[in-house]
């Protein structure tokens, strides 16, 4: 009784090995099948690399169309302004003492509240095909955090912002949103 027992198990896992090594096939061919349009998108770009890395960031990159890649790349952009908000700002307010920083980092905070907005109305644009709109919610909203970078430029102490790494990341993830946005809207 035992080997019978043995041989369902060993029939099972072998029917579950046969159930992974298809799903992995057809996962892998839907992949190779949507990295051609993420490398088509991708060679567009100014970085290709940087453009290939965000949507690998991303599983859902893997089955998107050409307006799911839009809407990703804005959510990717929406994401790391929501993490700045809710990580990053409280941490660096903490090691702020002088009231011209705490001031700088209140309009930071502000820009990219506001910045948050637009590019959730950049998604909705994406996600209604209404593309040239997308255009105005973008440049909205990456307007707001350059203004967060040249607060700390613009009067003494000149200093570099503290989110100046993030701030350049959303302006190079507007680049992969406006190349998508682009191709959806047959420009390039």
């Amino acid at each position: 009784m035992a080997s019978s027992y043995k041989f369902l198990v060993d029939g099972f896992a072998i029917s579950h090995v046969a159930m992974l090594l298809l799903f992995n096939v057809n996962n892998f061919n839907i992949a190779m099948a949507d990295t051609t349009l993420i490398d088509a998108v991708c060679k567009r770009y100014t970085d290709y690399g940087f453009c290939v890395s965000t949507f690998a960031s991303d599983p859902r990159s893997a089955t998107a169309d050409l307006n799911g890649l839009g809407k990703l790349s804005t959510q990717i952009t929406m994401n790391l302004l929501q993490q700045t908000l809710s990580d990053d700002i409280p941490k660096i307010r903490n090691n702020i003492r002088d009231p011209v920083g705490l001031q700088r980092l209140n309009v930071c905070q502000s820009d990219y509240q506001t910045a948050l907005q637009k590019f959730a109305e950049a998604f909705k644009s994406t996600d209604n095909k209404a593309y040239p709109d997308v255009i105005n919610w973008v440049r909205d909203g990456t307007n707001l955090v350059i203004d967060c970078q040249n607060i700390y430029r613009r009067s003494e102490p000149i200093t570099e912002s503290p989110t100046a790494a993030v701030n350049q990341k959303v302006i190079n993830l507007v680049g992969v949103i406006l190349t998508v946005n682009d191709m959806l809207m047959g420009l390039s």
